[in-house]
């Protein structure tokens, strides 16, 4: 719910294609205009069923791409100028879109006038293309030279028509590769079954004139099912492909927060948004708050919690996904200031609101029931995912603080007993030595008696933190209780460890604790060393011989190593 992102997305689709496609409609309207006295010469049939073929077309949608409806409009503008003329037939898609820009209530007016305007420049460039090649003279033929020029004016009419489909969406959601490719390709399908049907239809049409035009409609509908069914099979494909991964999250996942935001990035193959936010109610006060966004990260920002006490919360406690055309005029939802629509679905698991999955585009394309139920039907998946990855969290959460000092972070004297073990056998199987240090803080309870028990914890964990970076990676750690420190030095002979253990110790005597009063203090600690096997075969053995070494270097004057 960023509204730095709302800015950057409002100016990068609003920069440059409101003017270009200005520029465009004008340039539309200036052609029909010229060329209306060829347009007005045109036979009353040819400019009827060039027209009738538009409307069609336009009215009756093949399929859904993302947001994005998938017609056959381009083809049969193209038919129409086969049929009739490139003047007429841009005129009809003009006038269509014009009327479908001010009375639909789906498809924003701006971008519905570009998309007739951009067919009647295809239209006029297409006609002007067939009359260069086959000759104003013999368009009224049906030879096999004129059908190749047909099919060449048909290339010219797509190339025109992507090239401004292209650069008008520079800077949209459109233009980027990921988006661009996907409805490319279902667009691509399309028009590879529109455009031979429309030149069949141009076709049979100067043959047979009304004759053929049934037969003609029974291959469209076929071809229009066609894409439909190959539509829907790509978004089921989809949607399965988002279960695996849902499922594989609900086996391995042990960060929460990663379930919901790849439920969010493979909804992107089953919807198009601008954005997409997972809000989860709060376990204590029932609030909600966002825990996973995409693109990008979540940042909750001025104005979020308003939205999450309206429509947000109001989402919560329904079982089905709430769709909002337009938020500006949305009556739940007062003050709104962008033209955007939402679909709200609820998540749900045992009968108990985990949260809602809002998802974001402008209102000029709002969400559709058929998009949100394809969102719902992944809620039960991204809700058994989510929980599941909580639970295993805090599992592992709560073994690492069975095995942890908490006050240190280091391993606790349970699990060092077991690592110390671990080790002995490792050591006595491979014949690899191995070598235990015993530290103790000097004077530990002289400096709590003066300077508290919140500064001595403050020590231990300084010490803490000065053997970490002391010793090798390969090293374990514990505290071993109070303030006492075991090292298990794998791999590590007793003159090797002893080494070790005075670079500890000079470690330690340089470090510094801040008190109460500014002061700087310095503390010392004195340290036993103990080598398998020549100091004991057990780890009993290693932690007697290591502990009395450590006794002998305190009686001894402390601040000093001692082995056994």
């Amino acid at each position: 719910m960023s509204t730095a992102l709302d800015r950057a997305t409002r100016s990068a689709r609003w920069r440059w294609p409101v003017p270009f496609r200005a520029a465009v409609v004008a340039a539309a309207c200036g052609v029909v205009v010229a060329t209306a006295r060829t347009t007005l010469s045109t036979p009353p049939d040819a400019l009827l069923i060039a027209f009738l073929l538009v409307v069609v077309a336009r009215a009756v949608p093949v399929a859904y791409s993302r947001e994005k409806p998938i017609t056959f409009v381009a083809a049969f503008v193209f038919a129409g100028a086969l049929i009739a003329n490139g003047p007429a037939a841009g005129a009809s898609a003009l006038l269509v879109h014009l009327a479908w820009a001010l009375f639909a209530r789906r498809g924003g007016r701006g971008y519905m006038l570009f998309l007739g305007a951009q067919y009647t420049l295809a239209a006029v460039a297409s006609w002007a293309a067939l009359s260069a090649i086959a000759g104003a003279q013999r368009l009224a033929e049906t030879s096999a030279t004129t059908v190749l020029a047909m099919a060449a004016s048909g290339v010219v009419f797509i190339g025109v028509n992507g090239l401004l489909v292209a650069v008008g969406n520079i800077g949209t959601r459109y233009g980027s590769r990921s988006y661009g490719a996907s409805v490319l390709r279902i667009t691509a399908m399309a028009y590879a079954a529109s455009f031979p049907l429309a030149l069949l239809t141009a076709v049979a049409y100067r043959s047979s004139g009304y004759a053929v035009i049934p037969s003609l409609a029974g291959v469209l509908l076929v071809c229009a099912y066609a894409v439909r069914l190959t539509v829907e099979n790509r978004l089921l494909a989809a949607h399965m492909r988002a279960v695996e991964a849902l499922g594989r999250s609900c086996a391995t996942e042990v960060r929460p927060d990663e379930p919901l935001r790849r439920f969010l990035a493979l909804t992107r193959d089953l919807v198009a948004s601008h954005r997409a936010v997972l809000w989860t109610a709060d376990d204590v006060g029932g609030s909600l708050r966002p825990r996973a966004c995409y693109p990008g990260d979540v940042r909750q920002e001025d104005g979020s919690e308003g939205e999450a006490d309206g429509l947000l919360a109001e989402a919560l406690v329904r079982h089905k996904p709430m769709i909002v055309p337009d938020l500006r005029r949305d009556p739940r939802h007062r003050g709104a200031l962008r033209a955007e629509s939402w679909v709200l679905c609820p998540l749900h698991l045992h009968g108990r609101p985990l949260g809602v999955a809002q998802f974001v585009r402008g209102a000029s394309r709002p969400f559709t029931r058929a998009e949100a139920d394809r969102l719902q039907a992944l809620a039960p998946q991204v809700s058994v995912a989510f929980e599941s990855a909580r639970i295993r969290h805090l599992m592992l959460r709560y073994a690492n603080l069975a095995t942890t000092d908490g006050l240190t972070g280091l391993m606790n004297h349970r699990r060092c007993q077991e690592t110390l073990a671990e080790e002995v056998q490792r050591a006595a199987r491979y014949g690899r030595p191995l070598a235990v240090l015993m530290l103790d803080l000097d004077a530990f309870k002289q400096f709590n008696d003066t300077f508290g028990h919140p500064q001595g914890d403050a020590l231990l964990r300084r010490v803490a933190q000065v053997l970490r970076g002391s010793l090798r990676a390969s090293d374990h750690i514990a505290r071993y209780g109070g303030e006492e420190f075991m090292v298990i030095l794998p791999e590590t002979t007793r003159e090797e460890a002893w080494q070790l253990a005075e670079r500890v110790r000079r470690n330690v005597g340089e470090a510094s604790i801040e008190v109460d009063d500014g002061r700087l203090v310095h503390r010392t600690v004195s340290i036993g060393v103990a080598g398998y096997p020549d100091d004991g075969s057990t780890a009993a053995d290693l932690v007697q011989k290591a502990d009395a070494a450590l006794y002998r270097a305190k009686r001894a004057g402390r601040n000093r190593v001692l082995s056994a």
